[in-house]
């Protein structure tokens, strides 16, 4: 057990901060789990979404949906890969307007 403690203090000389990062560790991989960043609300894309997003959203709202499912299949494919945050973020933001333009085509 003293070796144990010894061990978990030479990682974290205070307990209290490691209860910090261990905190911080799993909000953010809650925060970047598929999705969850993604804000930009195609219905209000002036006060919801990047510049990039808006010009994404223009590039794919007169696609059909063959298109569009055949861009969410290799996006969800790089998904599983290794990349920086800010690149998954924008992988997730634009799975995350592919899924909502689809579905207003389906109305």
């Amino acid at each position: 057990m003293r070796s144990t403690i010894a061990y978990l203090l030479a990682l974290c000389p205070t307990l209290a901060l490691c209860a910090v990062e261990l905190t911080m560790e799993s909000f953010e991989s809650s925060v970047t789990s598929k999705n969850a960043l993604v804000k930009c609300n195609i219905d209000k894309s002036a006060s919801t979404c990047s510049e990039k997003a808006i010009k994404y959203i223009s590039k794919w709202s007169f696609k059909g949906n063959d298109e569009i499912k055949k861009e969410m299949a290799r996006l969800e494919g790089m998904a599983s890969g290794k990349m920086k945050p800010d690149l998954k973020n924008w992988l997730d933001e634009r799975i995350g307007i592919l899924e909502q333009v689809m579905g207003e085509g389906e109305l």
